[in-house]
């Protein structure tokens, strides 16, 4: 989208865009003193094992939205795109939309759930960007075989990376969670045990004349720790059922099918052990 109000229309131009910043400072920040000190830990300290819960968005590509600028997330460079032919803008101030780029590829479509952070299943299409050039963040139309059918946003999408783009969710699904959490003490070793379940009740109300099933792809996560002192298992054993797989991440997943007006109930169990002399659990 293009706006100007110059005083002069642009009629027939050749149009060259940049996310280059030039109302920015271009002088370097000026930098501030940090100064690191070495100590000796104190016998308390020798004793024990301080961690921290922390929460981690999982992300490939592409900073955090730049505030104040819509639709510029250019993953911390400036990209340069040129409109492929002659384009007119008016000085009128009013937005214009000038063609880019275009390109086709195949889309793989999945009904999908994380049940910690939303309660709706969404469609979500993928595909790869086959553009040539980086996808900037921003506003996008959603199209269907019917015509419009609203806005989503895209993030910011490298060159042959994977374009995701979610479809509004499913009136027609509904998905309960609930937590259940114990906290033992094992015996002799005296390591402290978190046992967390995890129920996802799943439900889909069809109309009458729907036949087929459908696959809803859920996902749950599992902590991953990263100190030694603290183990994370996957309780397969009081999975039911258990996940179809988990990865690096911990992100456990199962693809359910569920037929015109099933029910389906998913759990997953998994315990953090912790020495005693870990502390903050």
């Amino acid at each position: 989208m293009v706006w100007q109000r110059t005083g002069e229309d642009w009629s027939g131009v050749r149009l060259t865009l940049s996310t280059a910043r030039s109302s920015a400072a271009t002088e370097p920040p000026v930098l501030g003193e940090d100064r690191l000190t070495l100590r000796d830990r104190s016998a308390e300290e020798r004793r024990t094992v301080h961690v921290d819960l922390r929460e981690e968005e999982i992300a490939d590509l592409g900073p955090a939205p730049v505030l104040g600028l819509p639709g510029v997330d250019d993953g911390g460079e400036v990209r340069v795109l040129h409109a492929p032919g002659p384009v007119s803008v008016p000085a009128d101030g009013r937005a214009h939309r000038v063609p880019v780029s275009s390109f086709t590829t195949a889309a793989r479509s999945e009904y999908a759930c994380a049940p910690e952070l939303s309660p709706l299943v969404t469609q979500v299409v993928r595909g790869d960007n086959r553009s040539g050039h980086a996808l900037l963040a921003g506003p996008v139309d959603l199209i269907r075989g019917s015509g419009f059918v609203g806005r989503g946003t895209l993030e910011f999408t490298a060159p042959g990376a994977v374009v995701e783009l979610a479809f509004g969710s499913r009136d027609d699904h509904r998905v309960v969670r609930e937590t259940e959490e114990t906290r033992d003490t094992a015996g002799l070793t005296q390591r402290t045990v978190l046992t967390r379940t995890v129920r996802l009740h799943l439900s889909r109300f069809s109309a009458p004349d729907e036949r087929d099933d459908r696959v809803v792809v859920v996902r749950e996560r599992v902590p991953v720790s990263e100190v030694s002192a603290v183990e994370v298992r996957l309780r397969e054993d009081a999975c039911s059922p258990a996940p179809d797989s988990v990865d690096a991440d911990g992100i456990a997943r199962w693809d359910v099918r569920l037929p015109p007006g099933g029910h389906r109930t998913l759990t997953l169990v998994h315990e953090v052990s912790a020495s005693s002399k870990v502390t903050g659990l």
